[in-house]
């Protein structure tokens, strides 16, 4: 059984070009960081074994999740119409859109992990002297 060459690529081309604007903001603001001084990986860092646990676990997932997102691309998994992927080809588009702005509206308060228990108590307590005034 043979397809039609725009069958086979009409879906895994858009795909891939929402992942790439995806992941190239992603590693952009990486790498601006990085050149500052600053470290935005801290996920699998922190000493405690829950805590690093969970961290560890984060990590996995995270890494799960670009492996499943290319399988599922590569081998045309989905059940959805046409309509359907090119809904959701704007709405990735949407999101990375609103990711983008996200990135560059927080400047650099962006890392992940868990933070320390002294450092969750300062957030809080920030939080409460903005409430204040």
């Amino acid at each position: 059984m043979e397809y039609p060459v725009e069958e086979i690529l009409s879906y895994p081309l858009p795909a891939l070009f929402v992942l790439a604007v995806f992941y190239g903001i992603y590693f952009a603001k990486m790498l601006a960081q990085k050149r500052r001084g600053i470290r935005t990986r801290q996920i699998g860092q922190r000493k405690e074994k829950s805590i690093h646990t969970v961290e560890l676990l984060m990590s996995m997932a995270t890494l799960g999740v670009v492996i499943a997102q290319l399988v599922t691309i590569a081998f045309g998994w989905s059940c959805l119409a046409a309509n359907a992927r090119f809904t959701g080809f704007i709405i990735g588009m949407l999101g990375d859109l609103i990711f983008l702005l996200s990135v560059l509206c927080m400047k650099d308060s962006w890392r992940a992990g868990i933070p320390g228990i002294q450092a969750a108590y300062t957030a809080l307590s920030w939080a409460a002297i903005k409430e204040k005034d």
